[in-house]
């Protein structure tokens, strides 16, 4: 879907970044509850890439991982690292352990809002934009957390990479699916 006006910062350049709480189940550790609910984590990421849960729980029983939130529409979420506190991703419902996204929670907000402040990335677009529009994405997100492009697998960051440098996120095309 073409961004609507309504999801620009009032400043004028880039998305707006909020961060929002999201209380935890009981079986939350409560040092990871607390960093939930304050400073709390990003509401979004450009086209629903993400959104914040409305509850962080712990998924595929018992396991070590605590969503906190996820895409709109596709079966994985974000999830805390109970042993290391990096982000991952994860396939719901079993908790398979899916791609690295950043070192911490402070990583993942401030990558977040980076991206989001850089949105629109290429204006008019056309193929050089959409190569430089992902080298400047990738710089910006590789100086806030090295861990985000990994050496030999696929992470999060180096798939949306991808997706800026294809040009998905021409403002003037359709997002369709999402």
């Amino acid at each position: 879907m073409p961004v609507t006006d309504s999801e620009f910062d009032n400043a004028g350049g880039g998305l707006s970044f909020e961060l929002v709480s999201v209380p935890a189940e009981p079986d939350v550790p409560p040092w990871l509850a607390e960093r939930l609910r304050q400073p709390g984590v990003p509401r979004n990421l450009i086209r629903k890439r993400y959104l914040a849960g409305e509850t962080a729980r712990r998924i595929g029983g018992g396991s070590d991982l605590v969503s906190f939130g996820g895409p709109a529409l596709a079966p994985i979420r974000m999830c805390v690292d109970l042993e290391t506190g990096s982000v991952v991703t994860a396939f719901v419902p079993d908790g398979r352990r899916g791609a690295h996204v950043n070192a911490t929670l402070d990583h993942f907000s401030e990558c977040i809002r980076a991206v989001q402040t850089m949105f629109p990335f290429y204006s008019p677009p056309d193929f050089e934009d959409w190569d430089e529009a992902a080298d400047r994405v990738r710089l910006a997100i590789s100086t806030i957390d090295e861990t985000a492009f990994g050496i030999g697998e696929e992470t999060y960051w180096e798939a949306f990479f991808y997706d800026v440098q294809m040009g998905t996120f021409d403002p003037e095309m359709s997002d369709q699916g999402e």
